[in-house]
């Protein structure tokens, strides 16, 4: 027992403070506030129909109504309870108060990653804080991308599986710890780091690949990969339903191949997945990349503030009354992004312990961790490394599936203090030469400090300093000092990281020169990270950023058209805001059933009904969608007021005719002027549904909505005559997919009508018919799911259990 406390009370005290730093940065937490993240009020939006269902009905709806006029709901709040690996990991995390469990978990997975590495605990401790406080997750946090936090938090635990099996030689052990920690990675549904982090894996097998040759032990690698293989096995059987009908539903979305060739302008810029300016819009400056080490080198965020003393402030003086208002928002960003929230600021300190490791370090871990960081940058660099990013666009799986290349510097953002405290823990275990030790530490003093001071004292000269947001300046006649203000920012910060390096370099020096012991280096190095990053992230999330618990609990207040609106006792009808972008907010979707909403992987049909006819007032289109009212912006009042819509066609009607056409192109080109109330356009793939029915008018013909649920409808029908009905209802009837007829209980098909819209042939007499959104792959996804699961949980408390009998066996 008291082996087990003395090699456990190091940890035990690292979580105790890895919990207090987490408090210590997010103190309003303590006095119930929380922190107000715009993508999180969005998301809450776009699943608060869900929710209500779920609380109402007991049961999962896997389909929203609330967003794009109809769209599956596995991107937003679906659950899956076949996965128990969320149930026995995410749970206890997510008790914790957010954000400061996201920073707990970031702190604890790279400290797990250099304890299973057997390093020092003080000196994991504070490799832990180095990761942790890194910008871009504090950063992240504030912007609301929570599932990103988790997935890269996951990282370094990954990690630690692989190289246990590859290094440690523990086969067992090695796996069962990449499967949860892989389990859990796929679980937190931000694929996009999942697959960057699996660009880094492949480099790392192919350098134990070569390894593996030049050692003659191919059969041993074999083992490794083979055990690799079967933990990711586990790991996605486990998420088997998730990534099933996410997979399938991609194909649909805007990340699948578009049916339609009359929209490509560009003609090169179409791929298989997103397009190429989509995929490239936030795209890394090669000069930007200097932001990891120098915060403000390109103006830090888009926006920041500024004193009175600031160049701007002083040329304010005396020309506007209130020059503070103006000062919180001044554009100091000059980089080529859109608009940049922080830089992706990694410390100064951690940058030199990176290239301390390039020279200190001689074995293969330099090379997989050196060639990753080359190629993540590379690869973020987007529009500004065109070559390298249609290399990959084009001939790696999955890679045109994503946008903003430059969040791929997530990984580099584990490999640099993976590598600076791979040099540390084998200089403090004395395992060196003093003569290269120093020789390695005056080559990465020499190079980020000079860098440095160079940028210090050159920095102003070597670029235009202009942006992309400075037109309204540059008509003030206050060009000139705004950029005057963006030198002295990259002069400031640049001086800053050149006295951070200064110091730490003088820490390692201080220590091979036996001047302090190992232990004080390692709290001087700690603090020195600890003071340059919190510094730095503080200027993007801090106290300010927090507010009380209701305005995110319930973050859209109704307005007095939404109040209006609501009175209407009509079970089914669409609202559209022509105030909003249809797909730049969720909060008309928090109180109605939208025609836009917020999403990152809309269906990629109905997206290009908003690009090529709704967006263009095409009044037959939203008639067709159920457009009960708008929500029109009164410029004069300022005010919002509803409209009802005259030409709203309702639920379901009946057509008199039918337009069979060709191909895609041909039904966008057909709904440019048709009147939807009697023509249905319909692809001649479903054709044959409609053979031998002549459709006309008909008085007589009624047709009600009975019932509507998430993954229910029911109607009635009457008429004298087979009819073919158009419902405003998205189709999503592929097969086995989703949505389910049935006329009088007995399954029927139907098809796909005005491009996005059901269609079905109605038989003579009086009927009911019920659509049931049935996705086969969701419940078998389920079942793998709930076995891939169970396999991994008890194999982990065998593990457990045989690890604590062999401990209880050895003598103390």
């Amino acid at each position: 027992m008291k082996t087990l406390w003395k090699n456990s009370w190091p940890h035990i005290l690292a979580v105790i403070l890895f919990f207090t730093l987490a408090f210590a940065y997010f103190t309003p937490l303590l006095e119930g506030k929380v922190l107000y993240q715009s993508d999180i009020a969005n998301y809450r939006g776009m699943s608060k129909e869900i929710w209500d269902f779920r609380a109402e009905f007991d049961e999962e709806p896997l389909w929203t109504n609330s967003l794009f006029a109809g769209m599956p709901a596995y991107f937003n709040s679906v659950r899956y309870p076949g996965n128990l690996i969320h149930t026995v990991f995410f749970e206890p995390i997510k008790s914790i108060p957010a954000p400061a469990n996201y920073l707990i978990l970031l702190f604890l997975g790279f400290y797990a990653l250099l304890v299973g590495l057997k390093y020092d605990p003080k000196l994991s401790f504070v490799g832990a804080v180095a990761f942790g406080l890194s910008t871009y997750w504090l950063i992240i946090m504030e912007s609301g991308h929570n599932n990103k936090t988790w997935a890269v938090a996951l990282f370094a635990p990954i990690v630690l599986g692989i190289l246990t099996v590859f290094r440690g030689k523990k086969l067992l052990a090695g796996g069962l710890i990449t499967a949860l920690a892989m389990a859990w990675e796929i679980d937190t549904n931000h694929i996009q780091m999942t697959y960057y982090l699996g660009i880094a894996v492949f480099i790392l097998g192919i350098v134990e690949l070569v390894n593996a040759v030049k050692t003659k032990q191919l059969a041993e690698f074999g083992k490794q990969v083979a055990v690799l293989l079967l933990a990711l096995g586990l790991a996605v059987g486990a998420n088997a339903s998730r990534l099933i009908t996410s997979y399938d539903y991609g194909k649909y979305s805007t990340r699948g191949t578009s049916d339609l060739t009359i929209d490509d302008a560009a003609g090169t810029n179409k791929t298989s997945g997103l397009d190429r300016d989509y995929i490239t819009n936030w795209s890394y400056g090669i000069a930007e990349s200097f932001n990891v080490f120098i915060p403000n080198l390109m103006g830090g965020g888009s926006t920041q503030t500024l004193d009175r003393d600031s160049n701007i402030g002083q040329a304010l003086r005396g020309r506007v009354q209130n020059p503070d208002q103006i000062l919180q928002s001044i554009p100091t960003y000059w980089g080529d992004q859109p608009f940049v929230v922080g830089p992706y600021y990694m410390g100064a300190v951690v940058v030199f312990l990176f290239f301390f490791g390039l020279f200190f370090i001689k074995d293969r871990s330099k090379w997989w961790l050196l060639a990753t960081t080359v190629l993540i940058f590379g690869l973020s660099y987007g529009k500004n490394m065109m070559w390298l990013t249609d290399l990959f666009i084009d001939n790696v799986p999955m890679y045109n599936q994503f946008r903003a290349v430059a969040s791929i510097l997530v990984v580099a953002m584990l490999t640099l203090p993976l590598l600076g405290f791979m040099a540390l823990n084998k200089l403090f275990k004395g395992d060196y030469d003093k003569e290269e030790a120093m020789k390695s530490l005056k080559l990465s003093a020499g190079i980020t400090g000079g860098l440095a001071l160079f940028f210090a004292l050159a920095g102003g000269s070597l670029f235009d300093f202009e942006g992309l947001r400075d037109e309204m300046f540059a008509n003030a006649g206050m060009l000139n000092e705004l950029i005057a203000d963006r030198k002295d920012m990259l002069r400031a910060d640049a001086f800053r990281s050149f006295i951070f390096v200064a110091l730490a370099a003088a820490s390692l020096w201080a220590f091979m020169n036996q001047k302090i012991q190992a232990k004080h280096a390692i709290i001087g190095l700690g603090a020195l990270i600890l003071v340059d990053l919190w510094s730095i992230d503080k200027r993007y999330l801090n106290d300010e950023s927090f507010v009380p618990k209701r305005q995110m609990e319930t973050p859209f207040q109704a307005s007095q058209a939404d109040l209006q609106i609501l009175q209407d006792p009509d079970p089914n009808y669409r609202v559209y805001h022509l105030g909003e972008r249809l797909d730049a907010g969720a909060r008309t979707a928090y109180f109605h059933k939208s025609l836009g909403g917020y999403h990152p992987a809309k269906l990629k049909r109905y997206q290009e009904l908003v690009d090529l006819q709704i967006n263009r007032r095409n009044q037959g289109v939203i008639n067709m969608l159920n457009v009960k009212y708008f929500i029109v912006p009164d410029q004069q009042n300022n005010q919002l007021r509803p409209q009802l819509n005259p030409g709203n066609l309702g639920d379901a009607w009946f057509v008199e005719s039918v337009q069979i056409v060709p191909d895609a192109d041909a039904e966008m080109t057909a709904m440019n002027d048709f009147d939807p109330a009697k023509v249905a356009i319909v692809n001649e793939k479903f054709s044959d549904q409609l053979s031998g029915i002549t459709p006309s008018s008909d008085p007589t013909a009624q047709v009600a909505l009975q019932e509507i649920r998430s993954n229910y409808l029911k109607y009635s029908t009457t008429t004298s005559k087979d009819q073919v009905l158009v419902m405003s209802e998205i189709y999503f009837g592929y097969e086995g997919r989703g949505w389910n007829a049935y006329i009088d209980g007995n399954p029927v098909p139907h098809f796909q009508t005005n491009y996005v819209l059901r269609g079905m042939v109605v038989p003579a007499g009086s009927h009911e018919i019920e659509f049931k959104f049935e996705p086969k792959l969701y419940y078998v996804g389920e079942k793998i799911s709930l076995a891939s699961s169970l396999i991994l949980l008890l194999g982990s408390a065998a593990l457990l259990f045989t690890q604590w009998r062999s401990n209880q066996a050895k003598p103390e």
